[in-house]
């Protein structure tokens, strides 16, 4: 991987944390470059903005001459859900008018949900494109409100 010019910057201040934005830019890159944002995944309740960075993606902007951002936002259960997309919405913004107007919203799994649903935040400039990388789409799924079985290990019924 290249060489990126990294970048940090506070895109917004809320309930005492300073959420912040990492922007990486590639050599040669300006304003018309597209930037692609992407927000990291955890169950909205882990994780920050270099958890896990999806290497590949990373590549793929620096190879196409784009720069590659990524944003904190808070978690829950500090903050509500609405506060956290409400972040996502207002890093999105952020980018638009700071960086540039070509904008790809995208996210790993919780992530990809929030990059869904800033994408379709009516304050949400619009994108040129959305990611959702294996993206939790419905939250309130039996899957996730509910117990299951493990998916990884034998559990003996007796034991539960």
């Amino acid at each position: 991987m290249g060489n990126f010019e990294v970048t940090t910057h506070v895109f917004k201040v809320a309930d005492g944390l300073s959420l912040s934005i990492d922007v990486h830019k590639p050599p040669a890159s300006d304003n018309v470059n597209p930037v692609l944002l992407h927000f990291h995944g955890g169950f909205l309740v882990i994780g920050e903005k270099g958890t896990l960075p999806p290497h590949w993606l990373v590549n793929a902007c620096y190879h196409r001459g784009w720069v590659y951002a990524t944003a904190s936002y808070r978690l829950l259960p500090e903050a509500k859900g609405l506060d956290i997309i409400q972040d996502v919405v207002d890093a999105v913004c952020w980018v638009h008018e700071n960086i540039s107007t070509r904008v790809i919203i995208a996210g790993s799994s919780a992530g990809g949900y929030l990059a869904l649903a800033a994408a379709a935040h009516p304050d949400t400039p619009r994108p040129i494109a959305v990611l959702s990388i294996y993206g939790m789409l419905n939250p309130a799924s039996d899957r996730y409100i509910h117990p299951g079985k493990p998916l990884l290990a034998q559990v003996d019924d007796e034991a539960q």
